[in-house]
């Protein structure tokens, strides 16, 4: 069985693992501060929830800009992926 450690190498070794790998996270991070925000706006009814709901979703946004830039350092664009989102639709 493959460690997560063993993974984490086995993908710094690749720049192509590691590419894919950073697409993904932007992804993931840029989409989580969108799904917060709204689901923020369509659940929330107290200002203290609210607060923390938008402080989360702006950490998510730091966190995609953080990968963003390191994918802009190596010439890629960020994308948001198009692809089917598996658990946010059940959420």
């Amino acid at each position: 069985m493959r460690t997560s450690q063993d993974w984490w190498n086995n993908v710094l070794a690749s720049e192509e693992l590691l590419t894919d790998w950073l697409t993904k996270q932007y992804h993931g991070e840029a989409t989580a501060a969108n799904r917060i925000i709204y689901f923020r706006d369509l659940y929330c009814e107290d200002l203290r929830n609210a607060q923390v709901l938008t402080r989360i979703a702006r950490e998510e946004e730091t966190h995609a800009e953080w990968v963003a830039t390191l994918l802009r350092a190596r010439g890629i664009t960020p994308v948001i992926l198009p692809k089917e989102e598996r658990y946010w639709q059940q959420t």
